[in-house]
């Protein structure tokens, strides 16, 4: 048991997180599928995540190349249904240096978590760490306003409902006002959810601040939708109890709770 925790903790620390769900015998034979040439990542990158998130992103599946990428994307993260990831970066020259590195840290932070199968604050936690690591890289707005779209098909769907509040009346020589309500609706819906979220987010990052330091960031981007969403609810004074708890019977959280000492 304590060998297949040793091996569970160095598997975390190469950026290998696991579910919440997933057998301690079963994540220990996860191989990677690749390795990172140092030369790709930024140094900046790589020290940063090291020190404030306890993770060696040269262990992670990065490849430069071009393939697979859309014109307007500087670098993609693939997950498959195992959780395994495999990171794209267009090559060296692409892009301003800067938005290169903001792009790439916030395509590692999916990497890491691929085996959380996270939607619901996936977004949110990848802006809120990618801020965190490079702040002069990324602006506080746009961090707040990056996870409003889930998935591509929000967009798309946003984008069909303005066209087509514009087109119809157009066509059919109808008012326009009552079709404005389609694509305003659907963007207020989307603010309320990102306004709740954040919300969420920030209530579990700080219990975790109060608990754990510095080394709140690092242990947030390792929990899942149910258990950022659950500590959210979780009274201050009970959080450090109930990690406690949960690391006599999860073995993940006992990987945690030696790594960033939860119960001090």
């Amino acid at each position: 048991m304590e060998d297949a925790l040793e091996i569970a903790s160095t598997l975390d620390s190469q950026g290998c997180f696991a579910g919440p769900e997933e057998p301690l015998e079963q994540y220990v034979t996860k191989q990677k599928k690749g390795i990172a040439s140092q030369h790709i990542l930024p140094q900046e990158l790589v020290e940063a995540f090291g020190t404030k998130l306890k993770v060696d992103v040269t262990s992670l599946p990065v490849e430069e190349t071009s393939k697979g990428l859309f014109p307007w994307e500087l670098a993609c993260c693939w997950i498959d249904e195992e959780g395994n990831s495999l990171i794209r970066v267009r090559p060296e020259g692409t892009g301003s240096p800067v938005h290169r590195t903001a792009v790439i840290a916030h395509e590692l932070i999916h990497a890491m978590r691929g085996g959380l199968a996270s939607t619901r604050f996936e977004e949110v936690t990848a802006y809120a760490a990618t801020r965190a690591l490079f702040p002069r890289y990324l602006s506080a707005w746009r961090c707040f306003l990056g996870p409003l779209f889930d998935t591509s098909y929000e967009v798309i769907l946003f984008l069909v409902a303005s066209w087509a509040c514009w087109l119809i009346p157009f066509l059919l020589s109808l008012p326009l006002m009552p079709f404005l309500i389609l694509p305003i609706g659907f963007l207020s819906w989307l603010t309320i959810r990102l306004i709740h979220r954040w919300r969420v987010w920030r209530s579990s990052f700080q219990k975790l601040e109060r608990l754990c330091g510095h080394w709140a960031l690092a242990l947030i981007v390792r929990l899942s939708d149910d258990e950022i969403e659950g500590l959210a609810t979780v009274p201050d004074e009970q959080v450090s109890m109930v990690f406690s708890e949960r690391a006599r019977v999860e073995w993940r959280l006992a990987i945690f709770e030696k790594k960033f000492g939860l119960s001090t």
